[in-house]
């Protein structure tokens, strides 16, 4: 019995609410956006996926690390920049394609810094990470090295053990 409800989770949206840049189906072709002077670039190579950024004579790129969202309306690019974890400036969405992420400025940035996206802090991430990963906590502690991508009944139990 339980392993036909774990093997129906695994086909939930719920099971799809994070995983590796690498393994997303919008980011497998190269994709540009502009927003005044910045011009925004997704490109899948070589096993990974890199967010680059040119504006105002300066450049920024970096490949992105997780995506949070199961695509089924929309998905939210992760990236490490200066120690933390920052979201992109742009997201993906089902019915619209590339477009700027909720709760990002929709002006023009100021400054390739403030084009990049929004930093996400020491202190948010383990939010944002408990909501779309399994045992991102372990220990009262966040960890993300060892988190189970996506929402599972099987790793929500284990973490709790742990």
């Amino acid at each position: 019995m339980h392993s036909n409800l774990a093997a129906g989770q695994k086909q939930h949206a719920m099971a799809h609410t994070s995983m590796p840049a690498t393994d997303t189906e919008s980011l497998t072709r190269k994709t540009t956006y502009k927003l005044g002077p910045f011009e925004y670039q997704i490109t899948p190579e070589n096993k990974t996926v890199t967010y680059s950024v040119r504006g105002n004579g300066e450049s920024f790129s970096v490949p992105f690390l997780w995506t949070f969202g199961s695509g089924t309306r929309g998905q939210s690019f992760l990236f490490q920049h200066n120690g933390n974890f920052y979201e992109a400036r742009i997201s993906f969405f089902h019915s619209l394609g590339f477009d700027i992420t909720p709760d990002h400025p929709k002006g023009i940035p100021d400054s390739l810094e403030n084009a990049l996206g929004r930093e996400i802090s020491a202190g948010e991430a383990p939010n944002c990470f408990g909501c779309h990963t399994t045992a991102a906590i372990a220990k009262g502690r966040f960890d993300s090295s060892n988190f189970i991508p996506g929402i599972s009944c099987e790793g929500k139990a284990q973490a709790r053990h742990t």
